[in-house]
């Protein structure tokens, strides 16, 4: 059975036979972190994003012109070949506003340079995304927006559809969620994502699984469908050359 991690922080334990890998959010952004984060993802093939993590962006301080300048620069080099993410929203976390700002640049910066993916992070924040993207894909159509541990509503599920975005489950949300379990069985066939995020590599296994019950499919055919979409995803990228 064929197994896709689109959204995992531990690339070098990987399951899965395609991933793609995002950096921890723990410290402060640091692009020069990042890049030492994502070595051994690069040296195996794997794809792995770039970006300020909402949880960077609320404390980022009075730099973050500076830390937005630096990461415009990366972007204006390897944008077309890299995602971008995880960005996005998390009021769970102080600062909103600076990390609405931070969200929005980022998003122009993406449009700028031609990334092909973008990995959202959107936590107590789903009601705040559909005007975003409505601005957003006025300017840029072609972008694939993935919304990584999707844990909204089946009417949020209808809403966000509209800007041809991808949801990614994970077993932790689908398992402890009835409100995400019923939204998973809403995702179109093709936008619908496994991952692991920070669990077990292993859980993987577990997303297809419970995916599959939800969606009343067979194991075989839904993991064969999201291995298919996340295949699709990774054709758009390529490995960019930042090593050494």
């Amino acid at each position: 059975m064929k197994r896709a991690d689109i959204h995992t922080h531990f690339p070098e334990l990987s399951v899965a036979d395609i991933c793609m890998a995002s950096p921890t959010a723990d410290s402060g952004f640091s692009l020069d972190e990042q890049k030492q984060q994502a070595l051994f993802s690069l040296q195996n093939n794997i794809p792995f994003s770039f970006g300020i993590h909402p949880w960077q962006a609320a404390r980022i301080g009075n730099d973050f012109e500076a830390k937005l300048a630096e990461l415009d620069a990366f972007f204006s080099q390897y944008g077309k070949n890299i995602p971008m993410g995880e960005i996005g929203l998390d009021l769970c976390r102080e600062n909103a506003e600076m990390q609405k700002i931070i969200f929005l640049r980022q998003l122009d910066i993406a449009t700028k340079y031609d990334c092909p993916v973008i990995v959202l992070h959107c936590v107590k924040a789903l009601h705040l995304l559909p005007p975003i993207l409505e601005d957003f894909r006025r300017k840029n159509k072609t972008t694939i927006i993935i919304i990584h541990g999707f844990c909204g509503s089946v009417q949020e599920i209808r809403k966000l559809s509209r800007y041809d975005v991808y949801f990614s489950f994970s077993a932790k949300l689908l398992r402890t969620s009835k409100k995400t379990a019923s939204a998973a069985a809403e995702v179109a066939a093709n936008r619908l994502l496994t991952e692991t995020d920070t669990d077990s590599p292993q859980t993987i296994c577990d997303a297809l699984s419970q995916l599959a019950f939800i969606r009343n499919e067979a194991l075989q055919d839904c993991a064969v469908q999201i291995f298919n979409n996340a295949e699709q995803i990774l054709n758009c990228l390529k490995i960019a050359k930042l090593l050494p």
